[in-house]
């Protein structure tokens, strides 16, 4: 059996398991490929590695193929998307003050209404909004825009709108910076 060699570039994120699961339960070494897992500390890291050709394939958020294609971002290029690993499962963060001023305004945690849990987070923000993403074209930041235009913000314009690495989401939502 030959052993075709592929560096994979992926984020150490619970939706890389595909990749991950083919590499260490031998689903890859099965199939004659020998699948080289290369961690990355970003989506625009592993979107430059995969135009260079120091990555063969990539985990990877759907719309980078979309945006490499259009020449939007720094590196653009042709990338074939081959398969879909998983879809969705967007969360919306808060930092815990001001979530705790939301949940001073009236709205419970859990409440379940987009709209109202929209408005609290507008009406407990001192100034803009500043909203992290993890990638400037990305469905995370193109449904926040959505979602927060609705509620009557000009978004992206009247938001502070900084691109955080997944794996560094957390700590910039804690440091209230």
């Amino acid at each position: 059996m030959s052993r075709d060699r592929v560096a994979c570039g992926f984020l150490p994120l619970v939706d890389c398991a595909p990749v991950v699961v083919a590499r260490e339960l031998g689903f890859a070494a099965a199939e004659g490929i020998d699948l080289e897992l290369h961690a990355q500390p970003s989506w625009s890291a592993i979107r430059d590695r995969l135009v260079f050709g120091e990555l063969h394939a990539a985990h990877m958020l759907s719309v980078l193929p979309v945006v490499m294609s259009m020449g939007l971002g720094a590196a653009a290029d042709r990338i074939d998307a081959l398969s879909v690993l998983s879809v969705n499962g967007n969360v919306i963060g808060a930092a815990p003050h001001l979530a705790e001023k939301m949940m001073s305004i009236g709205v419970d945690r859990n409440a379940g209404q987009a709209a109202a849990v929209g408005k609290a987070l507008i009406a407990a923000s001192d100034g803009p909004l500043r909203i992290g993403v993890p990638f400037p074209f990305s469905i995370h930041a193109e449904l926040l825009y959505y979602w927060l235009s609705a509620l009557g913000l000009e978004a992206p314009g009247d938001l502070n709108v900084r691109t955080v690495p997944p794996w560094q989401m957390a700590d910039a939502v804690s440091s209230n910076e």
